[in-house]
């Protein structure tokens, strides 16, 4: 069992005065929270939010005000409920920016059902601005990111290497300054690399193995929960699922870049899996080819669903860190999605 955080405190423009006893409501906000997740309790969870809220997901959805985030946290929490994985929250640091008005910064760790930290898993680091009232202290404002140790260590290297001293290569014949070496050039040069990686998710759906791989077979179907997302505009999806077969979608995410992924499917096993290959491209770059297998099997409250990919991420380009994110959301979007059809079915 992991010991747990205490928060450090600051103040900036609160008045000076005893905190101790927010500070205990504060933490037990972030309490509430991990332990309403843990038992998949919507109703518990979205009471700790104020009416006017506004919350980011860890990839970038937005969500505003409390029917929003209602909504979309009845999609997602209960597929949670069948998986023997679970997250801990811990309040790392307090702001109270008003006497009613606090930042929190959380701390994100993936636990197993002892309480035993889970080696591997991405944390996450969300920050909570809350609000004071009557009530007690209400989360308004909800930012969940995700700590990615090896991307900030590298970011902070190119940082000591442009503001260290340079050291010149010589001066050519009939120049009159010293030859810059590569990071003279600042932080944000492209250099080559491939970062390896592998990542696997599992989800539970209450809908039969045959129903779950409809949902990637059928072109139609798959596009409503794979690519026609909240902002996001569709200007290319074409499927052909047969071995040997070619998928190509084109989309963009407001006036951002056009990210175009290009998959190949080599084995089709309905009812039970799907291997594949695809490359992902925005804004023209090939930012990382990956293979993939998605698994499905039989259990008693309906599919167990397995996805696994390997993937070689170019350039630094796309952060693996991100595309596990992106695949969590994409499998949250498959459940609803499935949740919809047997409403209407049922209707």
């Amino acid at each position: 069992m992991k010991a747990r955080i205490q928060p450090t405190i600051a103040h900036a423009g609160a008045s000076p005065q005893d905190r101790s006893r927010d500070i205990e409501l504060i933490v037990g906000v972030v309490s509430q929270v991990e332990a309403m997740q843990r038992k998949c309790d919507v109703e518990g969870f979205t009471r700790l939010i104020a009416p006017e809220a506004a919350w980011v997901t860890a990839f970038g959805r937005r969500l505003t005000g409390w029917p929003q985030i209602h909504a979309f946290t009845s999609s997602v929490l209960p597929m949670f409920a069948a998986g023997n994985e679970y997250a801990i929250y811990d309040a790392e640091h307090i702001t109270f920016l008003a006497d009613t008005v606090a930042a929190v910064n959380v701390r994100q760790q993936a636990v197993d059902a002892n309480g035993a930290l889970l080696e591997g898993r991405t944390e996450g680091r969300p920050l909570y601005v809350m609000r004071k009232q009557d009530s007690g202290w209400l989360i308004a404002v909800g930012q969940n990111t995700l700590f990615q140790q090896t991307e900030i260590a590298t970011q902070q290297q190119n940082i000591e290497d442009r503001d260290g001293t340079p050291q010149g290569h010589g001066t050519p014949q009939g120049h009159g300054k010293t030859e810059p070496k590569p990071q003279d050039q600042g932080p944000f040069m492209t250099q080559r690399s491939i970062q390896h990686t592998t990542f696997v998710i599992e989800r539970s759906y209450a809908a039969s193995p045959t129903r779950v791989f409809e949902a990637f077979a059928d072109p139609a179907i798959k596009r409503r929960w794979f690519i026609d997302a909240e902002g996001w505009t569709t200007e290319e999806f074409s499927a052909d699922f047969v071995e040997g077969g070619s998928e190509r979608s084109r989309s963009r995410f407001g006036d951002g870049p056009l990210v175009s992924n290009e998959t190949i499917y080599h084995e089709i096993v309905p009812g039970h899996r799907i291997v594949l290959s695809y490359t992902m491209t925005i804004g023209g770059k090939r930012v990382s080819v990956s293979s993939v297998s998605i698994e499905f099997t039989a259990e008693a409250s309906g599919t167990r669903l397995v996805y696994t990919e390997h993937g070689a991420f170019l350039d630094g380009a796309d952060k693996p860190a991100d595309r596990e994110a992106g695949w969590r959301e994409l499998l949250d979007a498959l459940a609803a999605q499935l949740d919809r059809q047997a409403e209407r079915e049922n209707a």
